[in-house]
């Protein structure tokens, strides 16, 4: 084994080699490595006055400084080991750390003697020593303890953890690769003295020379960090993942000038990785970025990985090689390494591992074991309590705990603690906490759930609760503390009379409106209440309804929210989807509508980015941002969220006046951010100055009908074109129906639309004006049915010829006489002007005027809204980076030619009413859309029936403005995203399609981002198998009046390999599975097979859900 100088010593060589060289630079003080081992000498001398000797531990109650490393280094001096004692730890957990480790003395500063309350322990005032008399040091070996760091302890108290100088000094040693120490390096010092990862960045430092910086002890990220890193021209950096994600969020541009980057701690996204490795490459500076893993008895860190090896579809990072010196391994029940594809647990050997935890002889050897792979004698590995998976190139992959510790921002935190310490309250009977994960923005926050004895049911659970807040602060460090507290009559249980932990992770707590005290509506409630019946029909009004139990869905949701923002109530479809409750829905209102009354307008704004961070609440101007659940990493997206709206919030301020009036009394607000929210023209003035005289308007197609467009082109064939036929139970009168034609076609701006390809800088949708849709008229009158059919036929197979977009009208329209009081109507259009939704809504407008004027009568129809805003709401889908982050998880299937020889067939089944009413009933009982239901039952059918274990399917989904007339505007507004959901863990149908809800909802901030920058993203198409659900309540209406048959004949051309539709639109006749494939590819009859299958297990769905899929 290699014998390593103790940590001191190597100081004492670094003074030696460049005394006048800066050690630290603490808050504008720079001391040289000379002037600290002056100051540090001084005070080894008085500690060994007061009998400080070999292995004794001396606690150091001291903030960030230059003073709280000098005490270290005096205490290393005369080999005994420190503390870190952080002063915002509460009384109870630093006496129980000073007591567990029988500290005999502690190092504090005069200016703290108010704060240090901790009895019967000696201490000593560094900046009261004088002069000392000189002595001579003892000798230190490297087996003799450094410092000792407590860690969360499953047993309800933390445990101390002894690392002896000969670990500490290998992480730090030069040798190591997985950074470069050096003498010319500046460290920053960021981490918590009382976390494993200070070890790392002291003496990283101090043991090669190089400059330590510390930062400010109250240093936050977000507001200091970038010029902290730029003026002190950090070079090697360690970062938590939670601190370094938040960073490539709001301000990637802050790590740019460090060329050494090490992340570790936790997970980390990888989603984040390659956004950071990208805009280092794009630099072109050289970099370092590894990912680091190791718990505190490995002494920080003892694997590490190089991201810039890291596979573009790679969806996590490696724990990569051990270090220098370390060894890992992975292992099963047996202690046997595992092989490829296996997983086991994780261990680490070598130097690297800590003494064991101090004064638990029990515990020490029951996880610091013999290591049977060692040579050395003696050697000894320690049992992580990690999961880990072995890959194909022999690298370990975490997977999860063994146990039920997490880690939280970096810190690592035993569950079972944290309920020792509410459980430790009169009040509570039980108690569980969990940690919830929130994946989009990367924040993980403690939940507790408990439950209160019969006894204190009196209580208000407000005091109750408050008490508990209180006791938890008074015994565990802030990062311990649960975000929220939930109470629960009783909680929930697993089938053995465990507490269900995993349902616990998954609880979505029902808000309740403090002042409720009846089932009695509020006055938002019965309005929005009234809003739904309008819409949706009849219902049964309870606080507890549900938009989507009674038959809710994304289009009908798009008319609820224009219909409330008429009445002055201020709905978004993602409030609709996160709470689609009548009173869970409601409260959002009322709390937004609450902002305006007895707030300032800056107040106002706060309040909705911090309700937009951290959830509803009851806004007044008392609110405290840290008592609603915020923490640190909160507070940063909170200030890059009020930068982007012109509030420049000072995160000192945030944190010494918390309260929504308090942050306001100290804002400096710049209007000039909020001046750059007027909107950008959709064309510029150059191509505004080409448009030719005869056009209305203008503005870019999207990128759906770009695809659309030059996919027909380059194929050469009538694909995206759809051809309709319909029997209309109404008279054809030529004139009529010729100027009810007309007018729809004044109405509608894209029934008069052509694309320009090349005349400007990009491809333009032109708007004519004037414009006719020319009409075609026959008499079948005379046909008999075999003429009839021959003739229909003709009729189809001429409008189904391709149009040239470049040519307004993209619609065709052909009618014919089958008697006096009925006539055929068929119609082609482009699909890059209408999808189906537009279709329906086409086909009812035109018939109602087409009736009133056959009448002499008037109808008033609701202005549609603007199709250009959609264009607009793409643009700015474009830019979202987060979108991007999303779908990068995806990876393209094997890239296939399109364009080659197909063989589409179409297979249509019907299902049974009873299969409908049961499906329905289920709707209502779960509170799961039809839609949901349907699409697990695809994509578990379709994955079956592909042999394909990583099947993503695609979901057509609307993205309709949320805007008044925005059901009513006829235009393509559909996009297809990627959705894979869990097979694994869908244990039956209700589950699965409970996945697919939240998928829905996961992916709708990002619905308008286009399907082919998804394609471009990835370098091909991600699925090959794409699912819709279309209720065209438009057409319920014209069978309900009489006006069309049902029969109607459908012809529609696609590009997709395969394409499922679930179709309800006919009235009592059951709901309709459309598959469409090319057979040339899966064989002949797989479209009827999936068919058949898909329509067994929506029967599954509706009368066995709860069996085993």
């Amino acid at each position: 084994m290699e014998e390593l100088v103790v940590l001191h010593e190597q100081f004492d060589g670094m003074v030696e080699n460049a005394p006048h060289k800066i050690a630290i630079s603490a808050h504008h003080v720079e001391m040289t490595y000379q002037s600290v081992q002056d100051r540090a000498t001084q005070l080894a001398y008085r500690l060994m006055e007061s009998g400080i000797g070999a292995e004794d531990v001396v606690g150091i109650y001291i903030e960030r400084s230059s003073d709280m490393i000098i005490a270290m280094l005096a205490v290393l001096k005369v080999g005994a080991a420190y503390l870190a004692l952080p002063p915002d730890y509460p009384t109870e957990r630093l006496r129980y750390m000073i007591t567990d480790s029988r500290a005999r003395l502690v190092l504090t500063r005069t200016m703290m003697k108010d704060s240090m309350v901790i009895e019967n322990v000696v201490t000593v005032y560094i900046d009261e020593i004088q002069s000392v008399v000189p002595k001579i040091l003892p000798q230190v070996t490297n087996q003799q303890l450094a410092y000792v760091i407590y860690t969360s302890g499953s047993t309800g108290r933390p445990k101390g953890v002894g690392v002896t100088h000969h670990s500490a000094a290998n992480l730090v040693s030069q040798k190591q690769q997985y950074v470069h120490f050096g003498p010319n390096e500046k460290i920053l010092q960021l981490a918590p003295a009382a976390f494993d990862a200070s070890a790392f960045e002291i003496w990283g430092a101090l043991t090669n020379g190089a400059t330590l910086v510390l930062a400010s002890p109250s240093y936050q990220a977000i507001d200091e960090l970038p010029k902290c890193l730029v003026e002190h021209g950090i070079t090697i950096l360690l970062l938590t993942p939670a601190l370094f994600h938040v960073l490539v969020d709001y301000r990637e541009e802050a790590l740019d000038s460090v060329p050494q980057l090490l992340v570790g701690g936790d997970a980390m996204s990888v989603t984040h990785a390659f956004k950071y490795l990208s805009r280092k490459k794009k630099l072109g500076k050289p970099f370092l970025f590894n990912n680091v893993y190791g718990p505190t008895e490995g002494t920080t860190l003892v694997s590490s990985y190089p991201m810039s090896s890291l596979s573009v579809d790679a969806i996590k990072s490696p724990l990569g090689k051990p270090i220098v010196n370390a060894e890992m391994y992975l292992l099963d029940e047996m202690l046997r390494p595992v092989r490829s594809g296996e997983r086991g647990e994780i261990y680490i050997g070598g130097q690297s591992v800590a003494r064991g935890y101090l004064y638990q002889p029990g515990l020490t050897s029951l996880c610091f074991l013999p290591d049977p792979f060692s040579t050395q004698p003696g050697a000894r590995m320690f049992a992580t309590g990690d999961e880990g998976v072995l890959s194909n190139d022999g690298l370990i992959e975490f997977v999860g705990r063994f146990d039920d510790q997490v880690k939280v921002r970096g810190h690592r935190v035993e569950l079972t603690e944290v309920e020792h310490a509410i459980k430790s309250c009169q009040d509570v009977s039980a108690v569980c906490v969990v940690l919830n994960i929130d994946s989009d923005r990367h924040v993980e926050q403690l939940v507790a759930h408990y439950t209160t004895h019969t006894d204190h049911t009196t209580r208000k659970s407000t005091d109750v609760e408050q008490t508990i807040i209180t006791r938890v602060q008074t015994l565990l460090p802030s990062y311990m503390w649960p975000n929220r507290f939930i109470h629960h009559e009783q909680l929930p249980l697993t089938s053995s009379g465990k507490v269900d932990r995993r349902f616990l992770m998954g609880w979505k707590e029902v808000e309740r409106l403090e002042e409720e005290v009846s089932g009695e509506l509020s006055i938002t409630e019965a309005l929005v209440a009234e809003i739904w019946q309008q819409i949706l029909g009849p219902f049964d009004v309870v606080p507890d309804a549900d938009f989507f139990a009674l038959g809710g869905d994304s289009l009908l949701a798009i008319q609820v929210i224009a219909e409330a923002e008429k009445r002055g109530l201020n709905l978004t479809l993602s409030t609709l989807f996160r709470t689609s409750t009548l009173r869970g829905m409601c409260k959002d209102l009322v709390l937004s509508k609450q902002t305006d009354n007895g707030l300032t307008e800056d107040e106002a704004l706060l309040v909705n980015i911090w309700q937009q961070v951290l959830g509803p609440f009851d806004a007044v101007p008392e609110a405290d941002f840290f008592s609603l659940g915020g923490d640190s990493i909160l507070a940063i997206q909170v200030i890059a969220e009020a930068e982007k709206q012109g509030l420049m919030i000072d995160l000192g301020t945030l944190f010494r006046n918390p309260t929504l009036r308090g942050v306001c009394r100290g804002l400096a607000q710049t209007r000039e951010a909020l001046s750059q929210q007027n909107e950008n023209p959709l064309i510029n003035e150059t191509d505004k100055q080409r448009l030719p005289a005869d056009i209305e308007t203008a503005y870019p197609a999207t990128r759906l009908q770009l695809g659309m467009l030059f996919e027909g082109l380059y194929s050469g064939k009538a694909i995206y074109l759809d051809v309709i036929a319909r029997d209309v139970n109404l008279p054809l009168d030529e004139k009529i129906f010729y100027d009810t034609l007309q007018a729809m076609v004044k109405r509608h701006p894209v029934l008069r639309t052509r694309f320009d390809l090349a005349s400007f800088s990009e491809v333009m949708q032109l708007v004519e004006s004037p414009s006719s849709l020319p009409l075609i008229v026959e008499n079948y009158t005379n046909l008999d049915d075999e003429q009839l059919i021959a003739r229909h036929e003709q009729v189809m197979v001429e409008l189904s010829r391709p149009f040239d977009p470049e040519i307004a009208p993209l619609m065709r329209v052909h009618a014919a006489a089958l008697n006096d009081g009925q006539f055929r109507l068929a119609y082609a259009f482009h699909h890059a002007i209408l999808d189906g939704w537009s279709e329906s809504v086409f086909i009812l407008e035109l018939l109602r005027l087409y009736q009133a004027n056959l009448a002499g009568e008037s109808v008033l129809l609701e202005q549609p809204a603007l199709l250009s805003e959609f264009v607009r709401l793409e643009r700015e889908a474009l830019s979202n980076g987060k979108a991007k982050q999303f779908f990068s998880q995806y990876s393209a299937k094997e890239k296939t030619d399109r364009h080659q020889d197909t063989d589409y067939r179409k297979a249509v089944l019907v299902l049974a009413e009873r299969t409908v009413e049961q499906l329905l009933k289920n709707v209502s009982d779960w509170g799961i859309p039809l839609k949901s239901m349907f699409f697990a039952g695809f994509y578990l059918t379709t994955a079956y029936q592909l042999q394909d274990i990583d099947f993503v399917a695609g979901m057509s989904v609307n993205g309709r403005p949320e805007m008044e007339g925005a059901d009513l505007t006829l235009g393509l507004f559909l996009n297809h995203i990627p959705i894979k959901l869990n097979l694994d863990s869908a244990n039956n149908w209700q589950v699965l399609a409970r996945q697919a809800f939240d998928a829905e909802k996961e992916i709708l901030p990002f619905r308008r981002f286009p399907y082919s920058e998804i394609q471009t993203m990835l370098g091909g198409p991600p699925f090959e198998a794409a699912f819709s659900y279309v209720h065209f309540h438009s057409r319920n209406e014209l069978l309900e009046q009489g006006l069309v048959n049902i029969d109607e004949d459908v012809r529609d051309h696609t590009s997709l390999p395969i394409r499922v539709e679930l179709i309800n639109d006919l009235k009592g006749e059951g709901i309709l599975i459309n598959v469409t494939a090319d057979e040339k590819r899966y064989g002949t009859g797989f479209a009827l097979a999936l068919a058949e299958r898909l329509r067994e297990k929506i029967e599954d769905i509706a009368f066995v859900s709860e069996q085993i899929i």
